[in-house]
């Protein structure tokens, strides 16, 4: 049914939550529940690129790609699971924890170096 007047279509939606609260929070719920799992069950089959270790709660996701960044574990965790897996088979690397951290230690040691050098180069 389409509204002409906005306020009468966010009357009659505030209305019909207001009679159906009980049971869209219980599909809500029970959606939540349903892409919590898919995306355990596709973390499940992600293993480290590093050292090979394969366990879901371990998995991180790295972008190798930092063009248009969109965080995978907060769109996962926001329901976007299509988007969240779409952005990780896309744009990143699957590592464990620790790899994840080494890596990112890494590249902050690799900067430092880097600039060190430059100003090194600049004074001489």
């Amino acid at each position: 049914m389409a509204y002409k007047n906005p306020e009468d279509q966010r009357r009659n939606t505030n209305s019909w939550y207001q009679r159906n609260r009980e049971q869209h929070m219980a599909a809500t719920a029970r959606n939540k529940e349903r892409y919590r799992q898919m995306w355990i069950a596709y973390k499940s089959t992600k293993e480290c690129v590093h050292c090979g270790a394969a366990h879901p709660a371990i998995i991180d996701f790295h972008h190798v790609l930092r063009k248009n960044v969109k965080k995978v574990h907060k769109l996962a965790a926001n329901g976007a699971y299509k988007q969240a897996v779409k952005e990780a088979e896309d744009k990143c690397i699957a590592l464990c924890s620790n790899c994840h951290r080494i890596l990112h230690w890494n590249e902050v040691l690799a900067r430092q170096d880097e600039r060190r050098l430059q100003k090194e180069a600049e004074t001489d």
